[in-house]
């Protein structure tokens, strides 16, 4: 008698003729893509922002967007050199990260394609007809920027009068809460799911779309309370810290939750079908 014994791979997915496959019951069954990126993470402990992005080469760098970055944390230009290094965005062997690619390639949809932001303006509260649309790819501090000029262009602005000659400009919308709802699907999307981040404009309602659910220890009402943060890309998160985009408390929700209340709109989280959503609701006419 012969025995071959095959211990099992503390690493999954297994990787066989090109493909992931996992083990259920006595059959081998194919992977498909988002689940084996979920199960590298959960065995490896590297997340997706944090693996080396294969044919990315250093020369695809945009100088600028680095200096713009640098600009938006108050470092100097000579720290370029050094950028990725000390956010962490290079691997042990010196390989750029994926997150990198996100931040400062000049092109991520050559290797992303499904990284991008679609905006849309329909008109009335459904779907059907489209007022306005843009789809925004480059690097992930540019979309946030031309996405927040989207919704500028097709929100209103209101006018309250706050003493002798005095004026203020009210939007449609928290722009501090619709601002971190974008940079939220930005840092936490699920970037090995298919689909893009969306952010839909209605007569009644705003809504942010980003692939990808809240991690198994927080749920939808816990967003309403203080919570820990949980970054899905904590590579991508640090560095939106450091542009001061982003803070580590967890509280980003509450502080939506609050401008949105103080603003007489009401704010609603989702998720269903694999996609996250926070849904701004019109209660009080700007």
């Amino acid at each position: 008698v012969v025995t071959i014994r095959v211990e099992e791979s503390p690493i999954k997915p297994v990787w066989a003729f090109g493909r992931p496959l996992k083990r259920v019951g006595p059959t081998n069954q194919h992977v498909l893509r988002g689940e084996a990126q979920r199960m590298t993470e959960t065995t490896t402990g590297r997340t997706w922002d944090a693996l080396p992005c294969r044919g990315f080469r250093p020369n695809e760098m945009d100088k600028k967007v680095v200096r713009d970055f640098l600009g938006r944390t108050g470092l100097a230009a000579r720290a370029a050199p050094t950028l990725l290094k000390n956010l962490s965005l290079l691997t042990p062997d010196g390989a750029t990260c994926n997150g990198a690619v996100l931040l400062f390639a000049r092109h991520p949809q050559q290797l992303f394609p499904e990284a991008q932001v679609k905006c849309a303006r329909f008109a009335g509260t459904t779907s059907v007809r489209f007022l306005d649309e843009q789809t925004l790819g480059g690097n992930v501090l540019g979309q946030l920027d031309r996405a927040l000029a989207f919704v500028a262009r097709n929100t209103r602005q209101g006018i309250r009068i706050t003493g002798r000659a005095e004026r203020e400009t009210i939007p449609e919308y928290p722009e501090d809460a619709v601002r971190e709802a974008i940079v939220n699907a930005l840092c936490h999307r699920d970037y090995a799911a298919v689909g893009t981040i969306q952010v839909r404009i209605y007569d009644d309602r705003l809504e942010v779309w980003n692939p990808g659910v809240l991690p198994p220890e927080l749920s939808i009402e816990s967003l309403s309370r203080e919570h820990p943060s949980r970054p899905r890309n904590p590579r991508l998160a640090q560095a939106l810290y450091r542009a001061r985009l982003i803070e580590h408390w967890g509280t980003g929700t509450l502080r939506m939750i609050e401008a949105a209340r103080e603003q007489g709109v009401k704010l609603e989280f989702r998720q269903d079908g694999g996609v996250f959503m926070a849904r701004f609701v019109k209660t009080a006419q700007v």
